[in-house]
């Protein structure tokens, strides 16, 4: 069994309890909120569901459970002299005020019920009850319904986004959502370039190797045309010089035959 820390109220009577965020930040204003000096809370401290609004609970789930939203923080506490208030009646009317509280006539006793409950708002009751058989009664004020009373919320309403902030930031989502699409489709387009430079790359690349191929086929022919030209000229030159070789033996052929007819 635990007690809120901030009302003291029992976990044992049924009561919603939540304990304290992880986050650091919430957990700051959590404690800011509830204006405790010098105290900082364990990881077992909890606070009822009676220090939160109803707009920080979700909407009522399936199983019946009540559960905090993610951003949710106390903004409902009592004063001092509220919490301190339902000690301090009890003790002010059986001493100063018992004496005052005896009706004159005791026979009005039984026109009183044994308890009764005066309905002051819908946010205070007061319960009638007799002490000692003798007419005097106790004044008990709920304190739960006494702590919606306090008007504390207005201190931390700058905790909670306004409809401006909130029209604000969904402006500068879109803004950023149109910017995110224009920066989509610049880098699309990029891609697209970017895949018509590497096919013409790689074009250039088949390009260049196929002319390198041609020229070694180039090459290797004016190889042989030369070759060939080399050879030609050299068949020439030979067939040149013949001739005068067969002129030659000719001529001493005759010189031979004359000589041999002089003698």
């Amino acid at each position: 069994m635990g007690w809120c820390i901030a009302c003291k109220a029992k976990t044992s009577k049924g009561i919603k309890i939540c304990y304290f965020p992880k986050d650091a930040n919430r957990k700051e204003i959590w404690v800011r909120n509830i204006a405790k000096e010098d105290w900082i809370p364990t990881k077992n401290c909890i606070l009822c569901e009676i220090h939160f609004a109803p707009e920080m609970w979700e909407k009522v789930r399936e199983d019946g459970k009540k559960k905090l939203k993610g951003h949710a923080i106390p903004t409902i506490f009592p004063r001092a002299d509220v919490r301190n208030f339902r000690m301090q009646s009890c003790n002010q009317l059986t001493t100063k005020n018992a004496v005052d509280a005896i009706p004159a006539n005791l026979e009005e006793l039984v026109e009183v019920p044994a308890t009764k409950e005066i309905i002051i708002s819908d946010k205070i009751s007061v319960i009638l009850e007799p002490i000692c058989n003798v007419g005097v009664c106790g004044v008990e004020v709920e304190t739960d319904e006494l702590d919606e009373l306090q008007p504390t919320i207005g201190k931390h309403e700058n905790l909670e986004p306004k409809k401006e902030d909130l029209n604000k930031w969904a402006k500068e989502i879109r803004t950023l959502r149109e910017q995110l699409e224009n920066t989509n489709k610049n880098l699309k387009k990029v891609n697209k370039d970017l895949e018509i430079a590497n096919k013409i790359i790689q074009k250039s690349h088949s390009i260049k190797k196929r002319m390198k191929g041609e020229n070694r086929k180039l090459r290797k022919r004016i190889q042989q045309l030369q070759d060939t030209t080399a050879n030609v000229k050299k068949s020439n030159d030979i067939i040149t010089t013949f001739p005068n070789s067969m002129t030659f033996s000719n001529s001493s052929k005759n010189v031979l035959e004359i000589f041999c007819v002089g003698h």
